[in-house]
């Protein structure tokens, strides 16, 4: 596919996730609360056969945010099916797929492609931070994005840090009530590619929002390889952030943590084998009955691969299911991954056919988490 396929298959999904049980974000968050105590279930999910449905076209490398709660995801920005920027706020119904665009009011802002995001639970609303308009570069805003029935209400936030201005992945810190970000740079002078490296946190206290550097860049992950993006979330199991970055062709995706009670510096974890050019295309996102974080990756062979992964004694990894798409889905930087915990299944929207070049599905597919 053209139309910057990389740097789509590496960003646009870190929009989409869902963290059940607590935060979500990164693909990412729920409103339960997700400061979870000891976790002792041991139940793993199994892909089951995926279906397609129908539903209203939504646009692709949207940031989308899921509340697992109220069976919906935010659905704000992205590109229609001709390329066009959406310019618009939406919601999908993550019980039968459809999507429907809303009333804005509120702050003015750019609508954009490919941007961070974040929910934050205690408000109940989707925060989105960067992203592009074409190309004018990368955006440096942030907004919040409240619904109340099909209305939708903007908010400004206060705008990036430089350091992380580059593809920001984010996740909701429950312990503090803040956002946790990091920036993904692979090219610029040694100085720029150092001060990327710094991790940031967004105090959401309202009327007293700032920013803030959590950790200086010699703290951070290595610098990002290039092509190379990242998706994060908070797991209560472990009370730690876990930033998977993938997205390099010669490398495999690895596995980051930070300790999010007293954070001192990222660590690696271990890395992903899969087979799919260094494609994660969805995850990480908690799955509470299993006291693990689930993740999918492109197969190559127009499928998908379940991987589960558990961090409670250590570093663990399991595939769990290799899964064939109806229709030829494949290039998910051209539409979302969306976890529910709360309905055990997997949600594809608008892939790109991996069987007619520049082709955007317009269904969704569901694939079921067996137990």
């Amino acid at each position: 596919m053209s139309f910057d396929s990389q740097r789509l298959a590496v960003f646009a999904i870190a929009s989409a996730t869902l963290l059940s049980c607590g935060a979500r974000s990164e693909l990412r968050v729920s409103s339960r609360d997700a400061s979870a105590a000891a976790c002792t279930a041991s139940v793993r999910p199994n892909a089951g056969t995926p279906t397609s449905i129908s539903y209203t076209t939504a646009p692709a490398t949207a940031a989308e945010v899921i509340d697992d709660g109220a069976g919906q995801a935010i659905w704000v920005g992205g590109l229609t099916s001709s390329g066009v920027y959406a310019n618009r706020v939406g919601v999908l119904d993550t019980n039968i797929g459809a999507y429907h665009a809303v009333t804005v009011d509120g702050d003015a802002v750019h609508m954009p492609a490919m941007g961070g995001s974040a929910f934050d639970p205690r408000r109940h609303r989707a925060i989105v931070l960067g992203g592009t308009i074409g190309s004018g570069g990368d955006l440096d805003q942030v907004f919040a994005v409240t619904l109340s029935g099909d209305r939708a209400h903007v908010s400004i936030l206060p705008n990036l840090p430089d350091a992380v201005i580059s593809s920001p992945a984010a996740a909701y810190d429950p312990i503090h009530d803040r956002l946790v970000v990091v920036g993904f740079l692979s090219g610029g002078p040694p100085d720029v590619l150092l001060a990327a490296r710094a991790t940031v946190s967004l105090d959401l206290t309202p009327g007293a929002e700032r920013w803030t550097q959590l950790l200086p860049p010699e703290s951070g992950p290595t610098p990002a390889l290039p092509g190379e993006g990242g998706w994060m979330a908070y797991d209560p199991a472990t009370r730690q952030f876990v930033l998977v970055r993938s997205g390099n062709r010669n490398a495999p995706p690895t596995v980051w943590t930070l300790d999010a009670s007293a954070p001192v510096a990222w660590q690696l974890a271990g890395s992903i084998p899969v087979a799919m050019n260094g494609y994660l295309l969805g995850g990480p996102v908690v799955d509470p009955g299993s006291c693990g974080m689930l993740l999918l990756a492109n197969d190559g062979q127009c499928g998908f691969q379940l991987w589960w992964l558990g961090l409670t004694g250590g570093f663990a990894l399991e595939m769990r299911g290799d899964v064939s798409l109806p229709r030829g889905t494949d290039r998910m930087g051209y539409g979302a991954v969306v976890f529910s915990a709360a309905r055990d299944l997997a949600m594809v929207v608008r892939g790109g056919s991996c069987l007619v070049s520049d082709h955007w599905l317009d269904s969704a597919v569901q694939i079921p988490l067996i137990r």
